[in-house]
């Protein structure tokens, strides 16, 4: 109960308006307003539900704390890039599918890039699934991240790399 008596604190980015204050929103100074009601959310524990059935408790301070991925906002620009050339993309994608996992898939597509790995949607018959692939150290830039996709998707192509550099 004494949670709820307590003085209401202005919510941060809110221009000092108080939790649950209702306020009244002018536009363009014609005769309609808005009226809304603000509120401050506290997370007071996290819980992660996974599609395989384990449950995680997540401490709040570790979720507030959590930076972006380096490359979040560089994703789809370099998954354009690596699709470019969509055949050898897909063979190549298949390949890394049965070399490094195992799997005998039909098709397969990159869906994600992270400064860690990618994410390939891997298709056989009806069943499509999610497989993650780690590159073998931390992605830092656009270009450390695709070099580390073309090494994956082409083993040769450090060979290439490194043959033409000695020259």
């Amino acid at each position: 109960e004494e949670e709820y008596n307590r003085e209401p604190q202005p919510a941060s980015g809110t221009n000092g308006l108080i939790d649950g204050d209702k306020s009244r929103l002018d536009i363009n100074n014609t005769e309609s307003s808005i009226d809304s009601t603000i509120y401050k959310l506290e997370m007071m524990s996290i819980e992660l539900f996974s599609v395989y059935g384990k449950q995680f408790m997540i401490d709040p301070q570790d979720f507030q704390d959590a930076e972006p991925d380096l490359l979040s906002n560089h994703a789809s620009d370099i998954i354009k890039r690596v699709k470019e050339n969509s055949d050898q993309c897909t063979m190549a994608l298949r390949s890394l599918c049965s070399r490094k996992k195992g799997l005998t898939v039909e098709d397969a597509s990159l869906i994600g890039v992270d400064s860690l790995g990618i994410d390939v949607r891997a298709f056989s018959g009806l069943e499509a699934r999610t497989v993650r692939f780690s590159f073998n150290a931390q992605a830092l830039s656009e270009r450390s991240a695709e070099k580390k996709i073309k090494r994956m998707l082409f083993p040769r192509y450090r060979k290439t790399v490194k043959a033409s550099t000695e020259d």
